[in-house]
């Protein structure tokens, strides 16, 4: 999709079509409250969102950037997604918030390049975060143990204690 000369300012902005690239002709403002959504399912064309701004692309202070890595993609160490490309990048990565959903717990990195790039950089290597369930499931089957165990201990005691009279 593509726009003429946008300024968004405290709205949702979600580029292409799920994923998908948006185009800009002109300059672009994520102003303060605005929530960008990013959302990465592979590397391919259209597998990431994409906004590409023929002008300045400005981060006000206070703007939101929503990463969400879609359909159990797992990125890897070193991967780097270019999801703005502009003439010029203006803003400040101290004052801009960040949240990231994924099913992997990894650090990243954001770069503001010189040549018009916004990148997010995998840093780490990925590794699975146990779903809530999973971890109650094990939680409740180390407690059978526990529990097993310690009747198991004192039927034993007191089996001794009545052969023992």
């Amino acid at each position: 999709s593509s726009a003429a000369s946008d300024v968004y300012k405290r709205q949702e902005i979600n580029p292409g079509n799920s994923p998908g690239w948006m185009t800009i002709d002109g300059d672009f403002l994520l102003g303060a409250g605005s929530i960008f959504n990013i959302e990465i399912g592979g590397y391919g064309e259209n597998e990431f969102d994409k906004l590409f701004v023929n002008g300045a692309a400005i981060l006000e202070d206070g703007a939101f950037l929503n990463f969400v890595f879609l359909d159990d993609f797992q990125p890897v160490i070193d991967d780097v997604f270019d999801f703005i490309v502009a003439d010029t990048l203006i803003g400040d990565l101290s004052m801009i918030n960040f949240s990231i959903s994924s099913l992997y717990s990894f650090d990243y990195g954001l770069k503001l390049s010189d040549n018009g790039l916004f990148q997010f950089e995998v840093l780490t290597e990925p590794a699975t975060v146990p779903e809530p369930n999973s971890l109650l499931l094990f939680l409740a089957g180390l407690m059978v143990i526990i529990i097993y165990r310690r009747r198991s201990e004192h039927a034993d005691k007191r089996l001794t204690f009545a052969v023992s009279k």
